[in-house]
């Protein structure tokens, strides 16, 4: 049994850790998309137009999944292997997984869709505009990979199979809401601060529950996969079309939503961690709220800003407040 004392300092070890396998990401990121952007110059004296396209965006395909992987399997180079905590692979997601999957993909929408009344105050996305050209079938295929599914697997592996699982022996609460900070902040984007916090608490409960990385995987996939299909409306529909079939989708997925929860929260009176069941009748029973090491919530929140998670936060957060600053000052 570990002192207070004992756990204090792994907990510090852990976290200085994770904000190094951060600055890592930082660091991959931005240089090798810098890297990226001037080789698209290149491509294109020896490529047409749609050539250079397709290219380049499966080479950012490349340098996202390298931006986020490597730094996953560095985190375990330097961890002592006792210490490190396994990404839970095994595929358990049982029967009840998809009211589990509408209810969080309503909630996550529901974050998004207050997080656009709040970034229109400061005129954000007019001097940042989203980019995204599904105009050609190659392009839809192309952002599928690029948004959809690579993201999806990627970040989930980082944020919720490295970083949450090696917080939650040190409560679930710290585990949950710091995994979804880091989260927030790695987007670099002050426009989906609000929207990606709650995105990373909601994808980061289940993954506690169902102790399965993949239906963190699929919740997310299948967000940003919501997200492509309302720009393809928009791309593709007449505005007025588009814009009445994005509001039945989102009407009905809201409501699909409020039923799921509903139905979820009676059976979890009935059988706790129901959808925790594997699909082949085996029944795992995940003890949510054990902790191996706990920490009191306040103490785990003022250790969790270890030297490297600061200087993490701190590049970021200037970035952000760059990129804001800019956008208010197009009001004035």
């Amino acid at each position: 049994m570990m002192t207070s004392a004992q756990i204090e300092k792994e907990y510090r070890g852990t976290m200085l850790r994770v904000g190094a396998v951060m600055l890592l990401f930082l660091l991959l990121f931005n240089s090798l998309n810098s890297v990226l952007y001037f080789m698209r110059d290149f491509l294109s004296l020896f490529l047409n137009e749609k050539s250079e396209e397709i290219v380049s965006r499966l080479l950012y395909s490349a340098v996202y999944m390298f931006s986020f992987l490597f730094p996953a399997g560095f985190f375990y180079l330097i961890t002592k292997k006792k210490s490190a905590e396994p990404i839970y692979f095994d595929v358990k997601l049982g029967r009840f997984f998809p009211l589990l999957l509408v209810a969080c993909i309503a909630a996550n929408f529901t974050a998004a869709y207050l997080n656009g009344y709040m970034v229109e105050i400061f005129n954000y996305y007019e001097v940042f505009p989203y980019q995204e050209q599904l105009g050609e079938n190659y392009q839809l295929v192309l952002s599928l990979l690029s948004s959809a599914i690579i993201p999806a697997f990627c970040e989930e592996v980082l944020f919720r199979g490295v970083i949450l699982t090696n917080l939650l022996p040190y409560g679930k609460s710290i585990a949950i809401l710091g995994s979804a900070s880091l989260f927030a902040l790695m987007h670099q984007n002050v426009a989906q601060l609000f929207y990606t916090f709650v995105a990373g608490i909601v994808i980061g409960l289940v993954y506690v529950y169902t102790r399965s990385i993949w239906g963190a995987v699929l919740i997310h996939f299948f967000n940003n996969l919501l997200g492509l299909i309302e720009v393809l409306l928009y791309e593709r529909l007449d505005v007025e079309i588009a814009s009445r079939a994005n509001t039945i989708i989102e009407a009905v997925l809201f409501l699909a939503g409020i039923v799921s929860a509903v139905v979820l929260l009676l059976r979890a009176d009935k059988r706790k961690n129901d959808f925790s069941s594997s699909g082949f009748g085996r029944s795992f029973e995940a003890d949510d709220d054990y902790a191996k090491a706990p920490l009191e919530g306040r103490r785990a929140a003022k250790l969790f800003f270890a030297p490297t998670v600061i200087v993490f936060v701190c590049l970021v957060g200037i970035d952000m407040l760059g990129k804001l600053s800019l956008a208010i000052g197009s009001l004035l």
